[in-house]
């Protein structure tokens, strides 16, 4: 393995400041912060790690920083230096220098991993750490094992490459074998109250011929991230409007990647086994969603780093041109997180506390989480439904009061007016629904209209809202 030459280490250190730089700009938002909010306000934080559906890596790292500090710029900070130190590990593994820029310019290393606050920047690291222990010469085998070990705990994906490689890794190595597969069950065991997932509704027997070709757009738009043109395109695709051929060319770049790594059988056969299980595991567990699909990519890409351990050079027109339009997308995103809010909770924040508001009645939930980081003093009351509100054994803790309501559009019939009206007279409302139905029952002042944002094309709305009295 080569040593970090100075010119890697001037990279390093220019990446490093822009990063850091574009970082600072980001909005947070509800995806972000619940896990920050969880460590520092559940009084059973075991308890509740299920509910989230991820393993606890994450939240123990959160809770073990948040003793120094429970200010939201902890979570950052402690985000920034993982980020920075897996792409350590990706210097220290890459010996080309333009698949190494390529690799600090990549939608999902840099932007979707790197930039946004998540626990997905946990299997990165833990993986680029592996793989860097395994390809030393000698292989450092305890580092191996140890990174292994704790893939388990990251994230859901992980958890099934660390299962299913072990049988591999550990070469007749019975003892970490056994450890490995009773961490699994132990863990698996341990994260069945997840309600997100098909397993926990026993109906992930049924086949959905539709969700099979949604596999393969998904695995088209993992190689290919690039989005629509507007401000609102987070998660988007360019050729979303066009959805067969999306699943013919994620059909063809599945064959395609399987062919890159004919040369080396068994790397081969990690690859495709790999690609199926997460294709399998994703199916199983969106029932509403095929989401977090980059992950088909990140198993190629650190396939291709192995690889280029052993081949000093890796032609591929096709694979340039998959890089290349990582990397665009890339700069795409950083050009919106420049010049647009993420969430708009922090410029919502903003006029809030510059009108003086010390209650608000907010009937988005993702808003809530998203604001309740920006104004922790400011009493935020949540409106919401049964469905939307699944977690409130620790959401309470940070949410305040909880209305429930079975229907949206009675949500200002009960909460509203019977609360409101008797005690306050005055109340302000952030919403995202149009109000043509409360006007004749209260009046209402706008005080601001929210843009759409990257994340979302929904325009948030914050009114003063005065109670009619009779």
């Amino acid at each position: 393995m080569l040593a970090i030459t100075k010119t890697k280490k001037y990279i390093f250190f220019c990446f490093a400041i822009i990063f850091l730089i574009i970082k600072n700009y980001h909005e947070l938002w509800f995806d972000e912060v619940q896990a920050w909010m969880l460590v520092n306000f559940s009084t059973h934080l075991f308890k509740d790690i299920p509910l989230e559906g991820h393993p606890p890596l994450w939240y123990i790292l959160l809770k073990l920083v948040s003793f120094f500090s429970n200010h939201i710029y902890t979570l950052i900070l402690t985000h920034s230096v993982l980020v920075l130190t897996t792409f350590y590990f990706l210097i220290k593994i890459t010996k080309n220098k333009t698949l190494l820029f390529f690799l600090f310019t990549n939608y999902f290393l840099f932007y979707e991993y790197g930039i946004l606050n998540r626990h997905y920047i946990l299997s990165l690291l833990l993986g680029c750490f592996f793989l860097y222990s395994i390809t030393q010469n000698p292989p450092h085998r305890l580092k191996a094992y140890l990174s292994h070990t704790l893939l388990y705990f990251s994230t859901p994906f992980a958890y099934f490459i660390a299962f299913f490689t072990t049988f591999i890794f550990s070469k007749k190595n019975w003892v970490y074998l056994g450890i490995s597969l009773f961490l699994a069950i132990s863990l698996a065991l341990y994260m069945l109250p997840s309600t997100d997932s098909a397993i926990y509704h026993m109906n992930f027997f049924h086949f959905s011929e539709q969700r099979v070709f949604l596999i393969f757009q998904k695995f088209f738009k993992a190689f290919f991230p690039f989005p629509t043109l507007q401000v609102s395109s987070w998660g988007t695709n360019f050729l979303d409007h066009k959805p067969l051929l999306q699943t013919f060319l994620g059909v063809f770049i599945f064959i395609w990647s399987l062919f890159f790594f004919k040369k080396k059988p068994k790397l081969l056969q990690l690859y495709f086994f790999l690609q199926i299980t997460m294709a399998g595991f994703i199916y199983v567990k969106d029932l509403n969603e095929i989401r977090h699909y980059g992950h088909f990519f990140l198993i190629f890409l650190f396939c291709i780093l192995y690889l280029h351990t052993y081949e000093k050079k890796i032609n591929s027109f096709f694979l340039n041109l998959v890089l290349i339009t990582q990397s665009l997308s890339c700069l795409y995103f950083v050009f919106l997180e420049l010049n647009y809010p993420f969430s708009n909770a922090s410029k919502l924040a903003k006029i809030i506390k510059k009108e003086n508001i010390s209650t608000v009645y907010v009937d988005n939930y993702f808003s809530t989480i998203s604001l309740k980081t920006y104004l922790p003093q400011t009493k935020l009351i949540y409106l919401g439904t049964t469905k939307q509100v699944k977690y409130a054994s620790y959401q309470k803790g940070y949410l305040g009061k909880v209305y429930i309501t079975s229907l949206k559009q009675n949500l200002y019939h009960t909460a509203l007016d019977n609360e409101t009206t008797k005690n306050l007279g005055v109340f302000y409302l952030i919403t995202t629904l149009d109000i043509e139905y409360m006007q004749s029952r209260f009046k209402i002042e706008p005080i601001v209209v929210l843009s759409p944002t990257i994340y979302s094309k929904e325009n948030l709305k914050l009114y003063k809202v005065f109670a009619q009295t009779d």
